[in-house]
């Protein structure tokens, strides 16, 4: 009977550095999707871009570069602003800015509720009302929003806030 050797293999800090590289090289690549200002994907983006960015560059430089890749209409016009600044400090800006403007979509989801079961806030479905929300959204969708208005007028309907929260 042949006898069986095992290799016997010692974790040093020097194999532990390897096995980490070897991790990394067999990862599948990131695929970050460019952040364009649809708040319900805004989490996912930013996870993503922790992930596979920030944890892996070395600089504030790189990853404020990567941030103005990864960003386009007015994310990106966001992070364009900030990009003057000191790297550091552009960055930290750049994803608070973001954070603030895209980072709560919890607000609207209550929103909707609230809107649904008190009858005094139906005034949130006035059509002055209505351009005053749709003013704050990013360009794209305003005229998403545009198109779904005139989609229910064709069919003598008027637009509800939980269209509104639909479209964000």
């Amino acid at each position: 009977m042949p006898t069986v050797s095992y290799i016997r293999f010692e974790k040093t800090p020097e194999s532990s550095t390897l096995l980490t590289l070897v991790r990394h090289l067999n990862k599948p690549p990131a695929d970050i999707v460019k952040f364009n200002g649809n708040l319900l994907e805004y989490q996912r983006f930013k996870r993503q871009f922790q992930i596979c960015i920030i944890a892996n560059c070395d600089s504030d430089d790189e990853n404020l570069s990567y941030l103005e890749q990864f960003t386009s209409g007015e994310p990106n016009k966001i992070v364009k602003a900030y990009s003057y600044l000191n790297s550091t400090k552009g960055l930290k800006a750049a994803i608070n800015q973001l954070d603030e403007r895209y980072g709560d979509s919890d607000i609207i989801a209550e929103c909707e509720y609230v809107v649904q079961d008190i009858e005094s806030l139906k005034v949130l479905e006035y059509s002055e009302n209505f351009k005053k929300v749709v003013s704050k959204l990013p360009f794209a969708l305003q005229e998403k929003w545009r198109s779904i208005v005139q989609e229910k007028r064709e069919h003598g309907k008027r637009p509800v806030f939980h269209d509104l929260v639909h479209l964000v």
